[in-house]
């Protein structure tokens, strides 16, 4: 969702629902292994437009990636689970056929 604040200043919030589920049986007939994990993954931003050319923002998003790989008992490991942070300017030039950007980020990740 992209709401305008005040121009030239605009909020992008959304956010994305992910379900992971794995059951398997290892080789040789191993035991089984479930694993079933719901997570919400946020996202907002803000968006300052400086002139034509030039947007300055700032955003956070909450990160979940699953893993494929298991332990050497044969359990699932944990998702990657985080937060990231980013600051920035975006640049449009030649009618938009030239884009430049530079940024700043930090990444918080857990079950690395």
């Amino acid at each position: 969702l992209r709401f305008s604040l005040a121009d030239p200043l605009k909020l992008i919030v959304g956010g994305r629902y992910s379900t992971w589920k794995t059951d398997s049986v290892g080789f040789g007939g191993g035991s089984r292994q479930a694993f079933d994990k719901d997570a919400f993954v946020p996202y907002a931003g803000l968006l300052y437009d400086i002139n034509e050319n030039y947007t300055a923002y700032v955003s956070y998003t909450g990160i979940f990636n699953p893993q494929s790989y298991q332990d050497r008992n044969g359990s699932w490991l944990d998702p990657l689970e985080g937060k990231a942070y980013e600051a920035g300017v975006k640049g449009e030039f030649l009618d938009g056929r030239l884009n430049a950007s530079a940024s700043v980020f930090q990444v918080n990740q857990d079950n690395l």
